[in-house]
């Protein structure tokens, strides 16, 4: 994997496939800006899980919230540090056969999640891994 973009496949920042596809939409329609409810619709996915998908990226700096008429609106909003890194990112998706390196990644992110999100004061198991 590229180094350069890694620190983007990490949990809690690029760990699941929604938040690369919408983040991926995001930047391929920089204009764009629109709620939970509509991102949802119109990528036809589930719509808590988009609206938990947005505010994690919005909440890690990759979009920007912004109020409207229907509420919070979503748009394009990478922080500095992470505008070079998202652009390698985006470079290397479009090569089909470095795009499953990505995937790897997320995925890869997705497991790890599970030992970053327990709660404060929880035991540790015999293997030193959480136990939530």
């Amino acid at each position: 994997m590229n180094a350069s973009y890694d620190h983007l496949l990490v949990p809690h920042l690029l760990d699941s496939r929604l938040k690369l596809h919408l983040l991926l939409h995001y930047w391929m329609h920089p204009a764009l800006s629109l709620s939970a409810a509509a991102v949802s619709e119109r990528l036809r996915e589930n719509p808590w899980a988009v609206a938990d998908a947005l505010n994690e990226l919005a909440d890690a700096g990759l979009l920007a919230r912004r109020a409207s008429d229907d509420g919070v609106a979503f748009q394009l909003g990478v922080q500095h540090e992470h505008r070079l890194a998202l652009h390698l990112l985006v470079e290397t998706f479009n090569d089909p056969l470095l795009r499953d390196l990505i995937y790897t990644g997320v995925h890869n992110a997705h497991c790890g999640r599970q030992y970053i999100s327990c709660p404060v004061g929880v035991g540790w198991g015999a293997a030193g891994l959480p136990i939530c």
